[in-house]
């Protein structure tokens, strides 16, 4: 699943639109409930390596809020996929990096997921 499918599934189910909220990046957004305005997303594009990977290759991320223990279980069941998360909580959020290999179902499960928790 890539950052462009991520934003029109948002879209479709939630009718949340990607807020890029620094205007000097236009590859760093949010995605908020309305009424809160609690995250429940943040896609980066950050190197490979800042998840362990050996490249210095940027990536697409996508990170999002669970509950702890499900983000122990999903980074022991999910590796390559799912990652400690990046520049946020590592207890409440996890990063999901967005590749062909990565399991769109997933994606969109863990979105939901995250979702639900910060409504």
């Amino acid at each position: 699943m890539n950052r462009t499918e991520v934003e029109l599934y948002v879209k479709e189910q939630y009718a949340v639109v990607a807020e890029y909220l620094w205007e000097e990046d236009n590859i760093t957004a949010v995605f908020r409930h309305e009424n809160n305005k609690k995250w429940f997303g943040v896609l980066m594009q950050i190197p490979a390596s800042k998840l362990g990977l050996n490249s210095e290759r940027p990536v697409d991320v996508l990170d999002i809020k669970l509950e702890p223990a499900f983000i122990q279980e999903l980074l022991r069941e999910k590796h390559g996929q799912v990652f400690p998360a990046y520049h946020m909580n590592k207890k409440h959020w996890l990063t999901i990096l967005l590749s062909s290999s990565t399991e769109a179902d997933l994606v969109k499960a863990l979105i939901d997921q995250s979702y639900g928790l910060t409504l």
